[in-house]
């Protein structure tokens, strides 16, 4: 096939930005980040997921990282119940498994994060509490890591605003048992 008649300087091009990439990748760190949202998702599962593989995404983000893989996994109780079967507080399964993968993707799908492994296991002990798992892996070129140790005098610098439920102190109240009217009373 003939390009612009130019398909030897395109072979050749080609073959350099190979060569870069593969000089790049033996110089690269690579970073590793996951999250889990059970208790976010089974109150908002769209954006209980979304938050779940963005907070995985952000990690390596935050490192100058440029993360290209993810992987997810959930449990959830059977989807095809009846809705009549639903626990009494709990969205429907079916609802659940649904909505929860629309974020997931919603999310990945924005920044362009090729999810690799999504393995959706159903059984009846996710009925009560649902399992929300986001993975990524990401690489930065070394050259942009420096590696030094902190010395006295050294000065930190702590950015960004109150967290809630999803934040620093999140998986305290994740791990608190929940009843109706905790959407309304959440205090840690």
């Amino acid at each position: 096939m003939k390009l612009n008649g130019n398909t030897s300087k395109r072979s050749a091009a080609a073959k350099r930005e190979a060569a870069d990439f593969a000089a790049q990748e033996r110089s690269a760190h690579r970073s590793a980040s996951n999250r889990s949202a059970q208790s976010d998702t089974e109150i908002e599962p769209f954006g209980g997921a979304a938050t779940c593989i963005g907070g995985a995404i952000r990690d390596p983000l935050s490192g100058r990282s440029y993360v290209y893989q993810a992987m997810r996994v959930t449990g959830a109780g059977d989807p095809l119940k009846p809705v009549s079967e639903t626990l009494p507080g709990k969205l429907p399964q079916r609802k659940l498994v649904t909505t929860a993968a629309a974020g997931y993707s919603s999310y990945g799908n924005q920044i362009g994060l090729a999810t690799g492994q999504v393995d959706e296991i159903y059984h009846p002990g996710y009925v009560a509490k649902r399992m929300e798992i986001g993975a990524v892996v990401g690489a930065t070129p070394a050259s942009h890591v420096r590696r030094e140790c902190p010395a006295p005098g050294d000065v930190i610098v702590l950015l960004g605003g109150r967290t809630g439920r999803d934040g620093v102190g999140g998986a305290t109240g994740s791990s608190k048992a929940h009843k109706l009217d905790s959407l309304v009373n959440w205090q840690l």
